[in-house]
């Protein structure tokens, strides 16, 4: 894959062009501040991100898996509402 990783203004950015990651539209993710935060997190937050995570991980491959779109568009509701929460 190519890198899709630059710096801006001493910030390490994760810029998608809306062909990886499965996502429709273009977007910039400073990934270099979400690294920090895992760095210094403790390990209680750190298994609820990992068990938010594996929810997130089941939700995605049933989408893909899936032929009613009905199920998917269910799966990406489910999506929003873990990581809003």
């Amino acid at each position: 894959m190519i890198s899709n990783f630059t710096i801006k203004g001493n910030k390490i950015i994760l810029k998608n062009t809306g062909e990886y990651f499965g996502a429709i539209h273009n977007f910039e993710y400073n990934i270099g501040d979400k690294l920090y935060e895992f760095a210094i997190m403790s390990h209680q937050d750190f298994d609820k991100l990992k068990d938010m995570y594996n929810q997130l991980i089941e939700l995605v491959c049933y989408a893909k898996e899936t032929d009613s779109e009905e199920e998917r568009l269910d799966c990406f509701f489910k999506m929003f509402q873990i990581v809003r929460d």
